[in-house]
């Protein structure tokens, strides 16, 4: 009876292995520690996109992620002119001539500056003719969040600025702008790019938004939630990124 008891006993002691790794996990979520500097790429509308992530694990198990958007804010205007450039014969032409993409925290300001013409097509003569029927430049202003759009101020001259102000139109191209604006965001800002595939199960994201001053930052904080014994496997990975 003894005997039986004694191995009973032994069968439910945790082994050497698992008390280490317990106590591994232990101490990181105890003494918190910092997240190095990781390099990042992604891929958005053909723009190779170079991040730079950093943060911190508290010990209360809360994860801080800031990512360095200043590349992405480099490209913001060949990412729209790849999504929004066109030059239809007989409807809308549209060039994104510059876009500037600004800290406002905890949003972002977006200024695009495009040309946009509006052309009709008839035939006379047997012969179909193209004429432009508006044109122009103009200035589109947005404040973001890494979820939201929202297009504020339009400047254009004339018929041009009535045009985009009011309309199908202008509805639709600030709907156009907002789409791509999102889609190139989402990109950058999704936790399946900040966070290890392992680790993103247990992330419980608690905010979301932009920092910096000229440089846009991108900051993420979440609670861990990780299953003990999967724990300081979990942690390493954040601890030590490969």
């Amino acid at each position: 009876m003894h005997t039986g008891c004694q191995t009973r006993r032994n069968r439910t002691r945790p082994s050497l292995r698992q008390t280490s790794l317990l106590l591994f996990s232990l101490w990181l979520a105890l003494s918190g520690f910092d997240i190095p500097p990781i390099p990042v790429s992604v891929n958005v509308a053909g723009q190779q996109i170079s991040l730079a992530l950093s943060g911190t694990v508290s010990d209360s198990m809360m994860l801080s992620l800031r990512a360095d958007l200043s590349d992405f804010q480099a490209h913001i205007a060949p990412l729209l002119q790849a999504e929004l450039n066109k030059s239809d014969r007989c409807g809308e032409r549209i060039s994104i001539e510059d876009a500037r993409l600004m800290p406002a925290s905890p949003g972002a300001n977006l200024t695009v500056r495009l040309h946009f013409e509006k052309w009709a097509c008839f035939k006379a003569f047997g012969k179909e003719n193209a004429k432009r029927l508006v044109g122009g430049d103009a200035v589109v202003e947005m404040k973001m969040t890494p979820r939201t759009a929202e297009v504020g101020r339009i400047e254009a001259d004339g018929s041009l600025g009535e045009l985009l102000r009011s309309g199908a139109i202008g509805d639709a191209l600030r709907d156009k702008i907002r789409e791509s604006l999102l889609r190139s965001i989402h990109k950058v800002s999704d936790p399946e790019t900040l966070v290890p595939a392992q680790v993103r199960p247990y992330v419980e994201v608690r905010s979301l938004d932009f920092g910096g001053e000229k440089a846009l930052e991108l900051r993420l904080a979440a609670q861990l939630k990780l299953p003990p014994e999967q724990a300081s496997g979990l942690l390493e990975l954040l601890r030590s990124p490969k």
